[in-house]
């Protein structure tokens, strides 16, 4: 089923992310304190989501959690904008930033609704076995 609604010339939507993206981290570096680092992971984790809304023509004022599954999917399988595919862990960290993007836009009153609350995290591949097989140790 592919997502149909909310969607609109993307030059305008593009635009307005953006700056939201930019509000957004002058606020995690000024009244959060964030570091460069964390700062410079955020700004790339949210390109990625600037640049699935403009490919996917998804209004970011009116994204839907299906919205946000379909995005985590795609870096997943590395289908753009991933350029390959991403560990769960990353995408773990990438609906981290989007969650704190969300929650900065919906205190500022920039729109109504944050498509993350009802995402869960992804699943992270369970390595078999656990234990290391004992090495047999040849003495002098």
């Amino acid at each position: 089923m592919g997502l149909t609604t909310r969607r609109s010339k993307t030059s305008s939507d593009e635009r307005v992310l953006q700056g939201w993206i930019a509000e957004f981290l002058s606020h995690a570096r000024a009244e959060r304190g964030l570091s460069g680092n964390t700062l410079d992971a955020y700004r790339r984790d949210l390109e990625l989501w600037r640049r699935f809304c403009s490919d996917r023509h998804v209004d970011p004022a009116a994204a839907r959690a299906e919205d946000v599954t379909t995005y985590l999917q795609r870096l997943r399988a590395g289908k753009p904008p991933a350029s390959k595919p991403l560990a769960a862990s990353s995408v773990a960290r990438i609906l981290v930033s989007l969650r704190s993007l969300y929650r900065f836009l919906v205190g500022e009153g920039h729109v109504t609704g944050d498509p993350t609350v009802a995402v869960g995290a992804p699943a992270r591949r369970v390595r078999s076995g656990g234990l290391r097989p004992e090495r047999s140790r040849a003495g002098p």
